[in-house]
């Protein structure tokens, strides 16, 4: 998909494309969730690329009319969602809505637990985004930090910035490692281990923008 896309891309097609994605579902596919995500981002990247992810709980065997319905979300009028579910009859779609605080329902949901003093890796830790995950741990929790990016040495700005972060009450370490590189990701891994002996939580906040 990632190359059919990149080919009209390239060729910049006038009108809209549209283009479906089909399969059955059940549990434990997260492929599936990876391609909607794409196709989320393809769409905020090129309005005209109406990319779909349907899944089906029912076979067409089981209910033929599912196959007209299936047609149907090719239609321009019906993408009104990336992601769409059939199951139990009904038609799902995928949106975000807000959250009432003042819902006695909301308010018993479990916040995200964060651990205090607990060890925390943070990819692109030394980048804008990285460094602000960095501090709020550092404020919320006294985390215990491993920070990673590229760049083998940090500039006198971004050193300052560890520097406020154990002034927070943070421990803060930064190593130098690619993402892309299964040895690096291993060896980042293996000596936050070492140095903290275990990991509770991992943030991915690395990535490469290019502008044409």
């Amino acid at each position: 998909m990632l190359f059919l896309w990149q080919a009209l891309i390239q060729h910049k097609w006038a009108d809209q494309a549209r283009c479906l994605y089909l399969y059955h579902g059940h549990d434990d596919q997260p492929q599936h969730a990876a391609v909607e995500s794409f196709a989320r981002s393809l769409r905020l990247e090129h309005p005209r690329a109406l990319c779909k992810v349907l899944e089906l709980q029912e076979t067409v065997a089981a209910r033929p009319e599912l196959l007209d319905a299936i047609l149907a979300e090719l239609d321009r009028e019906t993408f009104d969602a990336v992601g769409v579910r059939y199951a139990n009859q009904q038609r799902w779609i995928r949106q975000l809505a807000a959250l009432d605080t003042a819902d006695p329902v909301a308010a018993s949901l479990d916040r995200p637990s964060i651990k205090e003093k607990g060890v925390y890796l943070i990819t692109g830790g030394a980048g804008g985004l990285g460094l602000l995950f960095a501090e709020h741990l550092a404020r919320e929790c006294h985390a215990r930090l491993v920070l990673c990016g590229r760049s083998p040495r940090l500039s006198a700005e971004q050193a300052g910035k560890l520097d406020r972060l154990r002034d927070l009450g943070a421990e803060v370490i930064y190593l130098c490692a690619d993402v892309a590189s299964y040895e690096d990701v291993q060896r980042v891994v293996a000596e936050a281990r070492q140095r903290f002996g275990s990991l509770q939580g991992i943030i991915h906040a690395a990535g490469v923008l290019r502008r044409k």
